[in-house]
């Protein structure tokens, strides 16, 4: 349940492209996936009880390493990291790049950074990863945070996300591999990956909505009335954007892939989440009224990206 800060999601977004890769189409879902020399919007969604706050105002400084986990568990205590040289896609060890809640990060030139031996394309595709310690406005402050950070202490009123960014498309990443005279380690038969397009973020645009024979469609954001005592069931209604879904021939047939989506649900106010299997695209709810519930819902696909949106039902309204 949300009753204070929380960091919900993180908006990634390549808002200029570097030299590298066919042009980005412009689409209804933003493009996550990044290349050398792109340059990405980062911001993240965080919420309290009065809804989102503006990442604006947020007292934020924001890390880039090599792996999941390293930007803040790993190397020299977090407050006293040195700022990025800017030359290093995945740093060998974790470094400062930006301070603020909304910023943008350049990802360096590739060829510079690869490991000539044991290398695959896919040890770039799991990296480079981002890291934001934040305190919001009434928080400790950030220098607070950073300390309680290396001392291991709680960090009760402080912001914490860590994220992996995306690379890729793979099939533009193995030609600009190859163009650098660099065996990118895939097999050829490896048509249905490299064909597949720049990942795009998800988006929670409508949600369905649904209690007893009562079924509706709405937009997200809004307000839906609902009855007391009554299982609600949410589901966000997922289009063919959302799952990224693309066409390979293979043997002479079409056949179409897709993202996998998965969903997490928050709620502002103590209601009864029916069971159901985490990861899901529907909640299940029953709640008392009268009574005025936020609910956020994240969408991921399995290629890091992420979308989320929220609505408000008037339990007993």
């Amino acid at each position: 349940m949300i009753t204070g800060p929380r960091e919900l999601a993180l908006d990634v977004e390549v808002i200029a492209q570097g030299p590298y890769g066919e042009p980005i189409a412009t689409g209804s879902r933003t493009p996550r996936d990044a290349l050398p020399g792109d340059t990405l919007a980062l911001a993240p969604v965080v919420v309290d009880a009065e809804g989102r706050l503006d990442p604006t105002e947020l007292e934020a400084t924001w890390m880039l390493c090599n792996g999941i986990y390293g930007c803040l568990l790993r190397g020299d205590e977090v407050s006293q990291r040195p700022t990025c040289t800017g030359d290093e896609i995945q740093p060998r060890s974790p470094c400062r790049f930006a301070d603020g809640g909304r910023v943008t990060l350049t990802l360096a030139d590739l060829p510079e950074q690869i490991p000539l031996e044991g290398f695959t394309v896919f040890d770039l595709l799991t990296g480079p990863t981002v890291a934001m310690v934040a305190s919001p406005p009434g928080g400790p402050g950030l220098e607070a945070c950073l300390s309680r950070l290396d001392a291991r202490a709680r960090m009760d009123g402080c912001l914490l996300t860590e994220r992996v960014l995306g690379l890729g498309p793979l099939g533009e990443m193995v030609a600009l591999l190859e163009q650098a005279g660099i065996d990118p380690g895939i097999g050829p038969d490896a048509d249905t990956l490299l064909a597949r397009p720049r990942n795009r973020n998800p988006a929670v645009e409508e949600l369905v909505v649904s209690h007893g024979d009562e079924t509706r469609v709405v937009a997200a954001g809004s307000v839906v009335a609902v009855p007391s005592d009554v299982e609600i069931s949410l589901t966000v209604a997922a289009t063919d954007d959302d799952y990224d879904t693309y066409e390979v021939e293979l043997e002479d047939q079409r056949v179409s892939f897709s993202d996998p989506l998965t969903a997490q649900w928050w709620l502002d106010t103590e209601v009864e989440q029916l069971e159901g299997t985490s990861g899901e695209l529907t909640t299940r709810l029953l709640a008392e009224g009268p009574a005025r519930v936020r609910v956020y819902v994240v969408l991921r696909d399995g290629y890091d990206g992420e979308g989320w949106g929220w609505l408000d039902l008037e339990v007993g309204g």
